[in-house]
């Protein structure tokens, strides 16, 4: 990498602070310590044990430094301004074209510095304030003359809102004793405060920053700083001022772990578009997230809030899919990330109940379940070898139980979104009666000698007997097809049939409306691998039925009837978990609906088979063997079903009990 260099080396008059050069097209302006307190010697010692630099510290301003490199004529580098002043009537706007590095030396040739002073003083501190965006609220006409006067000398104030662009990166490169403001600046390129990656130096603000109404185009590094914290025995006369990241958009990845915030911190109505990492962090006073949106999973892990913290109206845009690429991109085993995360929610969580405030709490609730989901799945991918000893048996044992655990998490989730997602677990309700409501059609029609006649011209009587005389060829091609696409599952994580699909790239090249089309084929391959599976598992049944029904000398129906009744469960199972916006919402429910609606118009009793046999008075009627286990089958869904919708409706009411 060529390395270039650009000679400034020019004070801003009477204020130790140095406009250095251009290294590698990035602007360095330093405070010289030793200069600025030879500068203000008499002020200081006047002030005794009381360093109010406050009030003797001329600000750094974008208006100083542009004129600063103009009135000396080095404000051009490679026919580029440096710093480019673009003023309206009524604005100003200092454009930043190389990037920035705001730092602090130590003369070494002025070595007389008092040592109560030197106490005082952090080893690398920025004393001034920095005014990069300055905004006058309301008329300024009518503020009075002498304040105005105050304004113009002590901040550059040239009577008119000004803000800051930067071009490129900004490295806020050291601790400062006063304040910050970067409000209503943009910022296109990295800020960090670290110019050295990978650097650990703790930065600190001691009296707070301003970045209120920025927009950030690119990554932010905040990590490892620390906001209002006090000089050593109190000595400095003010570091109550809040931090504030207000109405601010960050487009990019944001950084804030292990930081600690000794004053309290704003957020307000603030938008991370990306990833968020606040792990490890310490809110000492008030955090307050009111109202931001976080597009992506943000990193909460092991923070510690030790006031208040304000959750409300915060806005999650993400989902367990969103949850589970987030994990897989983080440089950490999937287990431990997804722990992380859980933890973040934890505490989102429990500051929500702290606060009374159930209902928002139970999202976060839903999305610790999601990381629990992710976790003990993929410790059943890590999984290790067959068991050598007692110790082993039990891992294992235990390691099966939490893929249990996973699968019961992830038929929750498509049920009823761990209780959170009313209408959802309504359609799942209407779905379930529907298919009941075929199956019992379906059987008694099968079952009925008045139409055995008609049955036995029927087309469809035809293919069911076909069907019953052929079923052990068609349970070994499910079963067949259902081993291979499990061991594919097993051996190809992820695995969808979506992906080994070479049409895709036909669709791509030969139509227009290709997005369409490809939702539409990824929707039918999910579907179809969700049968596959359920047929895979009917399959099963079937076999295991008459292993059973040889071993326990039961009937040969037995597995005929176990067939069925896990047909009936597998079916469900697979049309919960089809999602899909074609297939899942359209032609499913819709269909599930139809059916329902028909049914309830007709019978309005098979609901339920107990409503059946009280209104029909229907006991021994339909004591059909494959509908008395499909009955069992489908009461114990229904109370499932049933105590996820009252919960569910419980949790989404106004008034929580």
């Amino acid at each position: 990498m060529e390395y270039n260099r650009f000679n400034i080396g020019l004070e801003i008059e009477n204020s130790g602070i140095f406009i250095i050069g251009l290294d590698n097209d990035i602007l360095t302006v330093s405070l010289d310590l030793a200069k600025f307190l030879e500068i203000n010697a008499n002020k200081i010692k006047s002030l005794g044990d009381k360093l109010d630099v406050g009030d003797i510290a001329k600000p750094l301003n974008p208006y100083d430094i542009f004129n600063t490199l103009e009135n000396q004529g080095k404000n051009t580098y490679n026919n580029t301004k440096i710093i480019e002043k673009i003023e309206t009537p009524d604005f100003i706007e200092y454009h930043f074209h190389y990037g920035l590095i705001l730092n602090v030396f130590a003369n070494k040739e002025n070595k007389v510095i008092l040592e109560h002073i030197k106490k005082k003083i952090p080893k690398k501190a920025f004393i001034n304030p920095i005014y990069f965006s300055y905004d006058i609220i309301g008329d300024s006409n009518a503020i009075p003359q002498d304040e105005i006067s105050d304004l113009t000398k002590n901040y550059g104030y040239e009577r008119k809102n000004y803000k800051s662009i930067f071009k490129k990166e900004v490295y806020i490169n050291y601790s400062c004793l006063e304040r910050l403001y970067f409000a209503n600046c943009e910022f296109k390129s990295k800020v960090s405060l670290h110019h050295i990656d990978g650097s650990d130096n703790l930065v600190a603000f001691f009296n707070g920053i301003d970045f209120a109404n920025c927009i950030f185009e690119d990554e932010i590094n905040f990590k490892r700083f620390a906001s209002g914290s006090p000089l050593p025995d109190d000595k400095y006369y003010n570091n109550e001022q809040n931090t504030l990241f207000e109405n601010c958009i960050f487009k990019k990845r944001v950084d804030f772990h292990n930081s600690k915030f000794v004053n309290s911190v704003y957020f307000t109505n603030s938008h991370f578009k990306d990833y968020a990492d606040f792990h490890a962090c310490e809110f000492e006073k008030t955090a307050c997230f009111y109202g931001v949106t976080f597009e992506k999973t943000p990193n909460f892990s092991q923070v510690v809030f030790k006031d208040s913290v304000n959750l409300v109206n915060i806005k999650t845009n993400f989902n367990f899919e969103i949850l589970n690429t987030t994990i897989n991109n983080i440089d950490k085993s999937k287990d431990e990330s997804a722990n992380d995360f859980r933890d973040s929610f934890r505490t989102f969580k429990s500051a929500l109940i702290k606060e009374n405030n159930p209902l928002e709490a139970s999202n976060f609730h839903k999305y610790e379940l999601y990381c629990k989901e992710i976790e003990l799945r993929e410790n059943w991918n890590k999984k290790g070898k067959k068991a050598q000893n007692m110790l082993e048996l039990q891992r294992n044992t235990w390691i099966f139980r939490d893929f249990i655990d996973s699968l019961l998490l992830g038929f929750y989730r498509k049920l009823c979104e761990h209780h959170t997602d009313f209408l959802r677990v309504f359609n799942n309700l209407i779905l379930l009666i529907a298919l009941y409501a075929l199956f019992v059609s379906v059987f008694a029609w099968r079952h009925d000698d008045k139409s055995q006649d008609k049955r036995k011209t029927s087309s469809l009587f035809d293919f069911l007997y076909s069907f019953e005389h052929n079923i052990h060829i068609v349970v070994f091609v499910c079963f067949l097809l259902g081993s291979i696409l499990i061991l594919y599952k097993l051996k190809l994580k992820p695995f969808t049939l979506y992906k080994c699909l070479y049409i895709k790239k036909w669709i791509r090249k030969t139509f227009v409306n290709k997005r369409a089309l490809l939702l539409i084929l990824q929707d039918l391959c999910n579907l179809t691998q969700n049968l596959i599976f359920a047929l895979f598992f009917v399959s099963a049944s079937f076999y295991l039925g008459q292993a059973l029904g040889e071993f326990l000398g039961l009937d040969k129906y037995f597995a005929y009837s176990l067939l069925i009744n896990t047909l009936f469960i597998g079916l469900y199972i697979c049309f919960v978990y089809t999602e899909s916006l074609f297939f899942g919402r359209y032609i499913i429910l819709i269909s599930s609906y139809i059916v329902f609606f028909v049914q309830l118009i007709q019978n309005p009793s098979i609901i339920h088979p107990i409503i059946d046999k009280i209104v029909n008075d229907n006991i021994g009627k339909n004591n059909y063997q494959d509908i008395m286990v499909l009955n069992i089958c489908y009461t114990v869904l229904m109370f499932l079903v049933l105590f996820s919708l009252q919960k569910t409706a419980r949790k989404n009411s106004i008034i929580q009990t």
